[in-house]
């Protein structure tokens, strides 16, 4: 379990009402893969990158957040500009990505694969199965997927409404087992396997890595070269906010790169996974918080997938992070971790207006598009709480997770008198 303690002291009128109107994610290392365990990259799968020569098999590659701000491929683009990651252009340096190769040899004309590359990563807390996190989703693997760029155009760090994407998504997805201690390994459900009518995904798929906001209004000008001019991206986007696994890559055929980075709503993307996906005997097998009632990981593993018969399937793999995911409480406008004064002056100062380019950035709870007394009763109801404090009955065993407790839930001005009595609060941050 990892707590994040703060304290909220004397907060006055003054300080609520400049508080800022933002749901801007704040790096925490531990939000991250803080340890390499283990690293085999197999013999064969192995690219380099061409503008150093240097091969992808450093596994420190993969620990810390994604990739933000990539570099110029020197080809179309200067190798010294900053180019934000985003869906056709994804992280591509030796120091960004390292690749899960496979084992294999040649027998005659064929290839025979007889073993796999792996890479073993260790969170610094316990990643838990929050019925808190959205989506379900409990981890994010980013890669180093890429969406198709429609009409033959190529990317030239320019405008991203000048370019639209095609249907499909170039991808190599690799296979993900969790363990709560490194030796005992349960592996989710591989990539193309048969899941009812859900699409399986593994590290490295969908969804393609967004390093930067599309915010055209707020670009981040530090990032401006003498040769290149940002005028598009804004701050770095949220890598512990999933992106909708709903989402298929057909759903952003058509669009601008700019209109599929605002469809993120803020996250990085990468690929969530839950791991309620375990086989039931697998995730039976896993030991409960005692203190949370929730089951939890701390290990993840990427390796080559298998086939219907149980074989493993040479497939070349980049990671560039793992994720643990934030729960997330609705009414939590300024993801601090607890529903409170802040949020409802943030909430209360942008009725009216629209969506910003964050999930949640001007309180539009419920996602209609603006900020609305709907999203004031949302808030309220879940106001005082924060992202472990709420009611399981069966833990452990199909939680049922009660979040609209509305008995104890005060009016819009006793929630003012709240934030403004000078009492300290205690926060807590729990994944």
């Amino acid at each position: 379990m990892i707590l994040r303690i703060s304290l909220l002291t004397a907060m006055t009128a003054a300080t609520l009402s400049t508080m800022p109107a933002t749901a801007q994610y704040r790096y925490e290392t531990g939000d991250f893969a803080t340890e390499v365990v283990a690293y085999h990259g197999g013999n064969s799968g192995h690219a380099y990158d061409w503008l150093s020569q240097e091969p992808y098999t450093n596994p420190a590659a993969a620990l810390g957040r994604p990739t933000v701000d990539s570099c110029g491929d020197d080809w179309r683009i200067p190798m010294d500009d900053p180019v934000p990651v985003n869906p056709v252009y994804p992280a591509f340096r030796y120091y960004e990505l390292c690749t899960v190769g496979y084992d294999s040899y040649r027998e005659g004309m064929q290839t025979v694969y007889d073993g796999t590359g792996y890479l073993e990563l260790k969170f610094d807390h316990k990643v838990f199965d929050n019925p808190l996190n959205p989506y379900g989703s409990d981890i994010i693997v980013f890669g180093n997927t890429m969406q198709e760029i429609g009409d033959s155009q190529e990317w030239d760090n320019g405008d991203p409404q000048a370019m639209s994407v095609g249907s499909n998504v170039f991808n190599e997805p690799g296979a993900v087992l969790v363990s709560q201690n490194g030796v005992n390994w349960y592996r989710l459900p591989d990539p193309g396997s048969e899941s009812g009518s859900a699409t399986v995904r593994g590290a490295d798929d969908f969804a393609p890595t967004l390093g930067r906001v599309y915010d055209p209004e707020n670009p981040d000008i530090s990032i401006s070269t003498q040769y290149w001019e940002n005028q598009w991206w804004g701050h770095p986007t949220n890598p512990t906010y999933p992106v909708d696994p709903a989402i298929e890559p057909a759903d952003f055929d058509g669009m601008t790169v700019a209109e599929m980075a605002s469809a993120y709503k803020g996250s990085a993307g990468g690929t969530g996974l839950d791991i309620q996906h375990l086989d039931s005997g697998d995730y039976d097998q896993l030991a409960v918080d005692a203190e949370t009632g929730m089951k939890w990981i701390q290990y993840v593993r990427i390796e080559n997938p298998k086939d219907a018969d149980g074989e493993y399937v040479g497939t070349s793999t980049e990671i560039d992070a793992v994720a643990d995911v934030f729960a997330r409480r609705m009414g939590d406008c300024n993801l601090d971790g607890v529903v409170d004064a802040a949020d409802y002056i943030t909430l209360k100062r942008n009725i009216g207006q629209a969506s910003g380019v964050d999930w949640w950035e001007n309180c539009d709870l419920d996602d209609d598009g603006v900020v609305a007394w709907s999203d004031m009763d949302l808030l309220s109801s879940n106001f005082g709480l924060d992202n472990h404090e709420y009611n399981l009955t069966g833990a452990g065993d199909g939680m049922e997770v009660s979040l609209l407790d509305t008995s104890t839930v005060p009016e819009p001005a006793t929630i003012v008198l709240v934030g403004l009595s000078g009492l300290a609060v205690l926060r807590k941050r729990l994944h």
